[in-house]
């Protein structure tokens, strides 16, 4: 890290407001709490196992015919869900954490898309290559994961994080 300590406070703080905003309170438990139906629409275990993003992706390609058709369906009821969980899966997997990088602490745009990334304590984990970010802790978006299925050559759910699993 190349920053000075203003620089790196700075740093600190932006990673507490994209942690801790009502924007994002409320998106995680607006999902967390239609979980249940959502697995009542769309049958088979939902453990937030590695397996399970298999079934995940066969659900969201079955869905939609294509990336636009995807893209449409981001407000509807099964993609939102679908991001919550994926981003559930990488949280108990990898050991990241949700995120929003909201405009202001309370306004909320049109379409939110969390994300999730390393926590803070992790920032020295990762070095950016190119010298240019001070904080280089990759970023996962589940939303745009799930859009990228329809893009040729992209991995599977279960092969595309940027993170290694934690012990």
């Amino acid at each position: 890290m190349h920053c000075d300590d203003e620089e790196f406070e700075q740093l600190r703080l932006l990673d507490r407001l994209r942690r801790d905003n009502p924007v994002l309170t409320a998106w995680l438990t607006r999902h967390s709490n239609a979980f249940p139906a959502w697995t009542s629409r769309h049958k088979g275990v939902w453990d937030f196992s590695l397996d399970s993003l298999d079934r995940l992706e066969t659900l969201v390609r079955a869905a939609y015919p294509g990336y636009d058709e995807a893209r449409d369906g981001e407000d509807g009821d099964l993609l939102p869900v679908a991001a919550w969980y994926l981003g559930e899966v990488h949280n108990r997997h990898f050991g990241t954490s949700w995120q929003y990088h909201p405009a202001s602490p309370t306004a909320a745009g049109p379409r939110i898309r969390p994300f999730v990334m390393p926590p803070w304590e992790r920032i020295f984990d990762y070095e950016d290559e190119d010298g240019i970010e001070d904080d280089a802790r990759p970023m996962f978006t589940p939303m745009e994961a799930l859009f990228r299925l329809f893009v040729p050559g992209t991995p599977p759910l279960r092969d595309g994080s940027p993170y290694v699993p934690t012990a």
